[in-house]
């Protein structure tokens, strides 16, 4: 896991220096439709996004790389850093919004923002696994999942409201450590995605106290490491697949979906090291995001749209608002795309 975090955190700093001119012969794909793709407006060009949520009110609240967290209304923008907050000028990996507009954020810890007040909680002052949170799921009861986890150590996590009840290995069916994204479906069932080394990837669902381990043997291939995962309103989880550390990743799957029975891939010609994260939309349609743009999958085609500079105007996430439109968090800044899809 360790070398995979590492390769992540190039992947961020390590910003190009050259603009160069996309080639679209290398990389096959329909043509984007501009009656559903046009650029609506760019903001906050001066912050690194790497993830994006939206409040009951339809505040956006967006995580940097190294800047804050950055609140964004129609009237306000705010910035909480280490001066004004306990968020440290560090990664904020996910952001959640529970049914009381408390904002959750995942950074070097579990930080609680409620409009007045933050609360931060890390290993010296509650059960937190260890002091990183990479995912953010609330179930319907408002109970908060977290993914915390570091090479070989830590697990998943409930907090209550009152405290955490952490799971390992040691004390539960969980199959490894290395939780690094959690999502729940309609059904409150709680998916973890666990990938300990590379082509050792598994699921886990947990319905109430019933523990399911989906493995290689269920997949019917091997997953190279899986970054990221969503679930579409059928209960089907969706995840995509990275390859940052392999050096022959044509031809391989780059998305996968699994029904807790079967298995579906989609490959993609030329796709370079695989995608980031996924996202599924109002709509049950896919999104999903890659160094040099984002991809758009409708249940018939792909669209892929491909950046023009690549290094800080790369793409880090996706995620779409209350109103519709598809807000994409970049080196630079974030584009807000209005269409139908």
């Amino acid at each position: 896991m360790k070398l995979i975090i590492f390769a992540f955190f190039l992947s961020l700093l390590c910003i190009a220096c050259e603009i160069a001119e996309p080639n679209p012969d290398a990389y096959p794909m329909h043509d984007p439709d501009p009656s559903k793709f046009y650029p609506n407006q760019t903001i906050l060009d001066t912050i690194f996004a790497i993830t994006i949520a939206f409040d009951n009110e339809g505040t956006a609240w967006i995580g940097t790389l190294n800047q804050g967290l950055v609140k964004y209304g129609l009237t306000q923008t705010k910035i909480f850093d280490s001066i004004n907050s306990p968020i440290m000028n560090t990664a904020i990996w996910d952001i959640e919004v529970d049914s009381k507009n408390n904002v959750w954020i995942g950074t070097n810890g579990l930080v609680k923002y409620d409009g007045e007040d933050f609360t931060l909680y890390n290993t010296s002052n509650s059960k937190i696994p260890e002091d990183i949170v990479w995912s953010i799921a609330i179930d319907s009861n408002d109970d908060v999942w977290v993914a915390s986890s570091r090479h070989r150590e830590g697990g998943i996590a409930r907090f209550d409201g009152n405290g955490f009840e952490v799971y390992t290995p040691d004390n539960s069916p969980l199959p490894a450590n290395g939780a690094h994204c959690i999502a729940i479906d309609r059904k409150d069932n709680i998916w973890v995605a666990i990938t300990e080394y590379v082509n050792s990837t598994y699921l886990v669902k947990i319905s109430g106290k019933s523990w399911t381990v989906f493995d290689s043997i269920d997949f019917e291939r091997e997953l190279y490491w899986v970054r990221n995962i969503d679930i579409n309103s059928q209960g089907q989880v969706f995840g995509v697949i990275d390859y940052s550390l392999s050096s022959a990743w044509f031809n391989t799957p780059h998305v996968f979906s699994f029904d807790g029975v079967e298995t579906e891939v989609m490959e993609f010609d030329n796709l370079p090291r695989g995608f980031r994260t996924i996202m599924i939309d109002h709509n049950d349609n896919l999104w999903c995001t890659y160094d040099i743009g984002f991809a758009y999958y409708n249940g018939d085609e792909w669209v892929r749209t491909d950046t023009e500079i690549q290094g800080k105007n790369s793409i880090f996430t996706i995620e779409q608002s209350r109103d519709g439109n598809i807000w994409i968090g970049k080196g630079e800044g974030i584009e807000i795309r209005s269409g139908s899809y």
